[in-house]
Formats: structure tokens, C-alpha cells, sequence
């Protein structure tokens, strides 16, 4: 599984037919949150009660890891602390192009990937690559 923190492409993602297996998973707090539109929530809900997609909660441990982490980290928010933490939990890679939320996973000996390298990891199609390098540079330009 790679931990998803670039929430914003759970929908392109999903429009390409690359959630599948439940090769990502997301924090459970990006549902708590306005994150998603309710048409969103219900998607999001349906790929994981389909096993496509990951919901992890967090154990109270993560509270000791945010409150050890927020003070010196204001520059990011729980979701992003939650998704290193889990990461660095289970061993896994986290998703994100967020320039803070790499220096924070660094800094916690947490891998990291881009969006690309990810979906290459799951044997996604050319085509699928190159729309969803598309979808990406149209987002980053507007």
C-alpha cells in the first residue's frame, strides 16, 4: 500500500481506474474534515467498501506523534502528520509532491514517491500515465 496525502487526485485517480486493490489508502481524518464534496464522501466510501481503497483509522499513539510533531511543524496539518505517521508505523511509502510534508517525512526516515512513480509501481498503462500527467499539470497550473 502507498499512503495517499495528495488528496486532491483521489478523484483523477479513480476516473483513470488506478484505485484498485487497495493499493492506496487515506487517513480516515480527511473524511472528518470539508475535504471532499458529498458526492466525493460517497465515492470514497464505495472504493473502500469495494477494496479499492484503503480507510485507515489511527491508534492512539498517533496523538503522542502529532503532539511530539505539531509545535515544531505548524506549516502542516493533521492529515499530512497522519498519513507520515502511519507511514512510518507500517513501513510504507506516502504520495506527495507538499514540499513540507516531504522535509517531515524525511526528517522521520519516511519514503516518499511522486504521483507518477506511483501509479508506474502498480503497472498502470502509457495511457493512463500520460492522462494523469496531464490531469496533474492542468491542477498545478490553475
Amino acid at each position: 500500500m502507498i499512503v495517499l496525502n495528495d488528496i486532491e487526485l483521489i478523484m483523477p485517480l479513480r476516473s483513470l481506474q488506478l484505485i484498485k486493490n487497495g493499493f492506496f489508502g487515506i487517513s480516515q481524518l480527511f473524511l472528518t474534515e470539508n475535504y471532499f464534496e458529498t458526492n466525493e464522501i460517497i465515492a470514497i466510501k464505495d472504493l473502500e467498501r469495494n477494496g479499492d481503497l484503503t480507510v485507515f483509522d489511527l491508534s492512539n499513539d498517533f496523538y503522542n506523534f502529532y503532539n511530539k510533531n505539531h509545535d515544531h511543524h505548524p506549516e502542516i496539518a493533521i492529515t499530512d502528520i497522519s498519513s507520515v505517521y502511519y507511514a512510518q508505523k507500517y513501513g510504507l511509502t506516502v504520495l506527495s509532491r507538499c514540499k513540507h510534508v516531504e522535509k517531515f517525512a524525511i526528517e522521520n526516515k519516511v519514503s516518499l514517491c511522486e504521483p507518477i512513480e506511483a501509479v508506474k509501481k502498480m503497472n498502470a498503462q502509457p495511457d493512463q500515465i500520460n492522462l494523469l500527467e496531464y490531469i496533474i499539470t492542468s491542477m498545478m497550473t490553475n
